[in-house]
């Protein structure tokens, strides 16, 4: 029985393996970072009014970012959808009558 081809919506430019093993090392870091496990004792500059909230907002930032690249859609992004494609896939898909 021959294979029938079939159509699959595919993202386009697929990431790194290494890319992914930073993300998600970036990813992890920085959500244990947000847990402040400290209290906020040990960091003098979280003491300060305003700067105190600079690390925890780049640690958020950082990691809104690693869940985005690892395909993780926390904020809604419309651009992300030019991204996919839809691909023919299977024996017959390059042949042409």
């Amino acid at each position: 029985m021959a294979d029938r081809p079939r159509t699959v919506i595919v993202e386009e430019g697929g990431r790194s393996l290494f890319g992914k093993i930073v993300a998600g090392t970036t990813a992890l870091i920085s959500f244990v970072w947000m847990l402040n496990l400290g209290f906020g004792v040990a960091e003098i500059p979280d003491f300060l009014p305003f700067v105190g909230n600079i690390d925890e907002g780049a640690a958020s930032w950082l990691l809104f970012a690693s869940l985005s690249y690892l395909g993780v859609s926390v904020v809604p992004d419309p651009s992300r959808a030019s991204k996919f494609v839809r691909k023919t896939i299977g024996a017959e898909a390059g042949k042409t009558s």
